[in-house]
Parts: C-alpha cells; sequence; structure tokens
C-alpha cells in the first residue's frame, strides 16, 4: 500500500509540472522541457524545506573517472502542509544508492530524470532534520571547463592527477546530490571531505578542519565553511598542492591570504598572485565594503581550467598573466595591466557570493556587477581616463540580440554574454548619470551591506538603487535589461548655438536616464525623454554636444540632426 501511494504521490507531481510548465507562454514551452521546469522551479516536494548544512564526502578514482560519496543534509520543515517527498537533484548517470533518515530509518525513492523523489516520513513544522544520501556513479567530464562544465579529470605538467569541477549553469547535482536551486544555500555553512591518495592534497572551501591518513594509502582532508554558500561555489581541488598564507589588514582587521598552487608554481605565486590579491582587496573593499567571508579566509588555488568563483576557494588557472590568459579584452591596452582572472573572479566575493540571486534569470547581476568591478579597479590604480578608456572598450563586445533578463523558473543558461559587458555599462550609464562618485560607492557599499549574505531579484537591486541614488532609474533598467534597442540621443542647435534642442529616440516609453556632460572647463546635466525638450546653454556648453564624446561617456548612440524629424 505505501508503494502505491508513494507512486501516486509521484505522478501527482509530474502532473504538477506538467501544468507548471503549462502555464509558461507556448514561446517558452517551445525552449524548455518539463525537466528544466522540475529543475528551475521551487514546487511544492522542494519548497517545504530549506536546507541549514550540507556534509559532503567523496571518494574520486581517477583511472575510471568515478566518484562515491554521501552527502549528510540537514534541513528545516517550514511549512505546515506538505507533500511527503523531498525532491533531491543528482543528474545522470549519477546514482542514488541508499538514503538514511535521521541517521535510523532507510528511505524508499524513485528518480525521474535527474530529480529524485524521496518518501519522507511526516515531520512537525520547523523541525530539524536530516538524510544521509549515498551516491557513486561517473559525473558528467568537462568538455571545456568552466564554460562546459562538469568534472575535470586532468594532468599538471608533471602528468600527475589533477582533478577539480566546474558547474556553475550547470549545476552541483552533477556532482554530489543536493537541493540544485540558486535559491537555496545552507545557512549554516557546509564541509567537504575528499578521500584521496596519500601523493594528493584535497583543496577546497574555507579553511581546513582535519587531515587524516586512512591507512590504505589514501588520506581525508576536510575543509569548513561556517558562512551560507551556493551550492555550484562548493568545489574539491585534488593535486600535488603546496601553499603559503599570508596576514592582510583589511576593513575589518585581519584576513587570512591562504594561496595554494601546484607545487612548481611556489615562487611564481609569491611574485606574480600574492601582490594582486593584495592590490584587488584595496580596491574592493574601497568601492564594496569589507570582504564579505573574513571568517572562512580569502583562498585562490591553481585550478586546470581558466577560472571560476568559487566563494573562499577562488579557482585560477590564468597561466601567471596579465589580462585574459595574456590577452586585453578591451583592445585599450588598460587589460593587461592587471591579472583579469584574480580580479574578476575575486569581485565575484561580493557580486555573486555575497549577494546571490535567486534565479538564474537574474544573473546579469553576478555578471554585471562583476565586470563593472574591473573598470572600478582599473580607476582605483590607474585613474579616471584609464577606466573610462576600459568601459568603453569593452562595448565591442556587446551583441544585442537577447535581453539581460532571462526566463524564470526553468533551467537554463543566459542566452548572452551580454550580461557581462552590457551589465557593466548600464552601471556605468547610471555611474555617470548621477555625477556623484562619493553616493555612487555609497550605493555599492550598501548593496553590499544592505543584502549581506543574502538571496535577492533583479527588482531588489533597481529598488535600491532608486532609493539611494537620487533618480528613479526604473525605465532605463527596463530599456538595457528586457530590451535589445540602443537608445539614441538626437540634438540640434538654433539661435547661433545658444538654444539647444533634444530628445531620445528608438527606446522604450517612459526612458528617460538623465546626462551628465562635462569636459576641463564646464558641464551641463540633461534630462532627456522621448519629448523635444529644450534649453539655452553657453557657447561652452555647446562644445560638450559631440556625438563621439558622449557615446565614449554613454552606452548611447548620439547624432546631431536638422531638427526637422519627427517622433
Amino acid at each position: 500500500m505505501k508503494t502505491i501511494i508513494f507512486l501516486c504521490t509521484i505522478l501527482i507531481l509530474i502532473h504538477f509540472a506538467k501544468a507548471s510548465a503549462a502555464e509558461v507562454s507556448d514561446s517558452i514551452s517551445d525552449k524548455f522541457t518539463k525537466a528544466d521546469t522540475v529543475r528551475g522551479s521551487l514546487l511544492p516536494e522542494r519548497s517545504w524545506w530549506d536546507v541549514l548544512r550540507y556534509d559532503i564526502t567523496v571518494k574520486p578514482d581517477y583511472k575510471s573517472k568515478t566518484i562515491s560519496g554521501m552527502n549528510d543534509v540537514r534541513y528545516k520543515v517550514v511549512t505546515k502542509d506538505y507533500p511527503l517527498i523531498m525532491q533531491i537533484d543528482l543528474q545522470t548517470p549519477m546514482l542514488i544508492d541508499s538514503v538514511i533518515f535521521n541517521s535510523f530509518k532507510k528511505l524508499d525513492f524513485k528518480s525521474f530524470g535527474n530529480a529524485w523523489y524521496l518518501e519522507v516520513p511526516e515531520q512537525e513544522q520547523y523541525s530539524e532534520n536530516s538524510v544521509m544520501i549515498y551516491f557513486h556513479g561517473k559525473p558528467r567530464e568537462a568538455v571545456r571547463a568552466p564554460w562546459d562544465g562538469g568534472w575535470v579529470w586532468s594532468k599538471d605538467s608533471l602528468g600527475n592527477p589533477w582533478m577539480s569541477v566546474a558547474c556553475q549553469g550547470l549545476g552541483a547535482s552533477v556532482w554530489y546530490p543536493c537541493k540544485d536551486h540558486q535559491s537555496e544555500e545552507p545557512d549554516n555553512g557546509a564541509s567537504l571531505t575528499m578521500i584521496v591518495e596519500d601523493s594528493l592534497v584535497g583543496v577546497a572551501n574555507g579553511r581546513m578542519s582535519s587531515v587524516n591518513s586512512n591507512g590504505d594509502g589514501t588520506t581525508s582532508y576536510k575543509w569548513e565553511v561556517i558562512n551560507p554558500i551556493n551550492s555550484y561555489n562548493l568545489v574539491p581541488y585534488i593535486g600535488r598542492y603546496v601553499n603559503f598564507t599570508e596576514s592582510y589588514s583589511g576593513e575589518k582587521g585581519s584576513l587570512d591570504v591562504d594561496i595554494w598552487v601546484l607545487n612548481y608554481n611556489l615562487q611564481k605565486a609569491r611574485e606574480h598572485i600574492l601582490p594582486e590579491v593584495k592590490r584587488m582587496l584595496e580596491a574592493f573593499e574601497y568601492w564594496f565594503g569589507p570582504y564579505p567571508f573574513y571568517e572562512d579566509s580569502y583562498k585562490i588555488i591553481d585550478a586546470p581550467y581558466a577560472g571560476m568563483e568559487h566563494q573562499s576557494g577562488i579557482a585560477y588557472g590564468n597561466k601567471y598573466l596579465n589580462g585574459f590568459w595574456g590577452m586585453d579584452l578591451t583592445g585599450t591596452g588598460w587589460g593587461k595591466k592587471f591579472d583579469y582572472m584574480i580580479v574578476h573572479e575575486s569581485g565575484h566575493e561580493w557580486f555573486g557570493n555575497n549577494i546571490t540571486t535567486n534565479d538564474i534569470a537574474d544573473m546579469w547581476v553576478h555578471e554585471g556587477f562583476t565586470a563593472f568591478s574591473e573598470t572600478l579597479f582599473t580607476e582605483y590604480w590607474f585613474g579616471k581616463t584609464a577606466a573610462d578608456e576600459y568601459i568603453a572598450g569593452v562595448r565591442k563586445n556587446i551583441v544585442n540580440k537577447f535581453p539581460l533578463i532571462g526566463y524564470y523558473d526553468v533551467n537554463t543558461k543566459s542566452q548572452s554574454t551580454d550580461i557581462y559587458y552590457k551589465g557593466a555599462n548600464i552601471l556605468n550609464n547610471v555611474r555617470k548619470s548621477m555625477n556623484d562618485d562619493e553616493k555612487f560607492r555609497n550605493v555599492l557599499r550598501g548593496l553590499n551591506k544592505e543584502f549581506y549574505h543574502k538571496t535577492i531579484n533583479t527588482d531588489d537591486i533597481e529598488k535600491y538603487i532608486n532609493e539611494n541614488s537620487g533618480f528613479n532609474y526604473s525605465k532605463v533598467f527596463d530599456q538595457y535589461l528586457r530590451n535589445i534597442r540602443i537608445p539614441e540621443l538626437e540634438f540640434y542647435f538654433t539661435d547661433n548655438k545658444t538654444n539647444l534642442s533634444y530628445r531620445y529616440v528608438d527606446c522604450i516609453k517612459g526612458f528617460d536616464l538623465p546626462l551628465t556632460l562635462k569636459n576641463d572647463s564646464d558641464s551641463i546635466k540633461i534630462y532627456p525623454t522621448r519629448q523635444w525638450n529644450n534649453i539655452k546653454i553657453s557657447s561652452k556648453q555647446s562644445a560638450l554636444f559631440d556625438p563621439s564624446l558622449i557615446m565614449k561617456t554613454y552606452y548611447l548612440r548620439a547624432k546631431e540632426t536638422d531638427g526637422k524629424t519627427k517622433l
């Protein structure tokens, strides 16, 4: 009878997933499957429980490219009425072997694609419980990490085994069972124990809490974080690692800077990585406020791929070069003045790890703010002219084929790299429009204070900026986040250039980005809309209306017209 009830419940869940998918527009339904809805939505079998902590153990087999392990998932019951089913995510071909409830009761479970449904007993609302999930299998192997991710089975330059994971977008469930939704972070942190060959070292997020020889040719390395952490950020690094630690005097006191590298990179790390990390911390604590994870330390780790923002354990694979693998992504020269991977991936500690979006549809928040952090780093160390050239330089990478906001409640990656470059330029537009650097800096620091260790939506970011910048930028965000047109400023002069008329075209209704234009001798602030506006200006101010200079300052088009065209 229990089996029949369980199967009926599963059928109801599948029906619910179908119904949820049916509520999505036809165009979205064409793009996504029921499995995408199950993975990307907080359906009842997910929403009744909140993750408190993960304690993960993993043992990789390098030769067979398989792993085995367990995850002790501690959680709280947050709703009164709920289905006696818990959804756990683990992607094929990985398998769950067994599940133990509260260390004594073995649970029945069924799999449907990448979702596993556990039959759980009744539990009191607000009670705290656990399920210990044992798993094994051959996880998806990364094709081109981190962009096409999975488990990475690699070798260092001396032929030694070198393993890690890169799974942003793809999801942590590609290798361990979890509640794989971006809104869900274990409130009380997590631990990751790696059982590896004695010749190798396991490194992970946070701080090492124990090292134990198992007496069978393997050693267990346990690392723990005490802060909330996104599931895709929990990552093992396994190789011939050595490390050194230095202290950085930051806004919240002494911060441990822990650098783990392959043994033959130790000197290069001292000469290249450490100074760059200190420059990054100085600049970003100025702009964004204190590093958000002092308790878990700051760590950078040699990785067998380009890099990733793994919280308190940044993956580094930039070949000890400035730029991105020695390339300047801006074409201005400024991009080779610093190590792109250290600066960009560390910027995510504030935007992406401290402030995390509930849905991957809002990933522009992670990538746009972090891409803009490169400009702010450039300004801090090389000045405003350098920063202006840097942000203008990345505009050539904007494609504008898709809106920055993606589809909600489905499992999908961003459709475009515009979440980086266009996202950064939206923020630059807001900053230049405000024309108050201290206020803008306070907005950035305020965001990290207001949403400290929280998950948020785009609307939360917009509301905070509107309330603290002195202007309502709602239509500006609508234009750039939810639209692919590039607005254009049209203007013309009359009365010997003492009268100026201006307006926006090729924009949404209500678009109203204020423009502050200035040079070394003069400045002016205008408030264009889709209607013609007229103001008196001086001859010096007329020089500010140079389309090329306007377009260097703002991400929009500008042109002088004859004033005869109609909207």
